[in-house]
């Protein structure tokens, strides 16, 4: 048996098998280091609240927003966190707090209405 016939290189006659190879094992190793990234970012993700506003670390950017900027906060669905729905109109996403959506279903109160209620006061105090 030839040396590589396990993978089904060194019976290809064109050799195009190693190119298919050595494609596949790049992205695997590309999959893996965005992976290894996005749970750092993860890991990382907070809000930080100052006098002059927010610096919110989210899983793929970093976001600093002065409080005049900021609308309000809102509670979201679940997976990704919650709102902070900008005087522009847009929306951001705050990773670092969620609500799980099993919460939301049955209506239970958790982290995530405790730090809307408390981000909407400081808010309120430096607009």
């Amino acid at each position: 048996m030839p040396i590589g016939a396990g993978i089904g290189i060194a019976n290809d006659p064109g050799g195009a098998g190693i190119g298919v190879a050595v494609f596949w094992v790049v992205v695997g190793e590309v999959l893996v280091a965005l992976g290894a990234w996005f749970f750092c970012r993860a890991t990382l993700a907070r809000i930080e609240a100052n006098e002059v506003g927010l610096v919110v670390v989210n899983y793929t950017r970093t976001v600093r927003l002065a409080w005049d900027q900021i609308e309000s906060f809102e509670v979201g669905g679940g997976y990704f966190g919650i709102a902070a729905r900008l005087r522009d109109g847009h929306v951001l996403t705050l990773n670092a707090i969620q609500k799980a959506n099993a919460a939301t279903w049955t209506g239970t109160k958790t982290r995530a209405v405790w730090v809307v209620a408390e981000l909407n006061a400081l808010r309120a105090q430096h607009a």
